[in-house]
């Protein structure tokens, strides 16, 4: 699972895993899942999306990231 990835704190030769996390308006998880630390978060988001659709957990048609790549 750990790889090797962009790390958001800058430190170079560690390897790492990225956690999806997605919440519902009051910020309670909807979703959560581990990904191979080589994974971009677009990914992330989408994956998550698939498995709330196919459980029937998904309501919201609205996302907000503080991501700018989703914007």
């Amino acid at each position: 699972m750990a790889a090797f990835g962009y790390n958001r704190d800058g430190k170079k030769g560690k390897q790492q895993m990225v956690i999806g996390l997605l919440t519902g308006p009051e910020g309670a998880p909807a979703a959560v899942r581990v990904f191979a630390g080589n994974t971009q978060d677009p990914k992330t988001v989408t994956e998550q999306i698939r498995q709330l659709l196919k459980t029937g957990a998904f309501q919201m048609h609205l996302f907000e990231s503080e991501l700018a790549d989703y914007a």
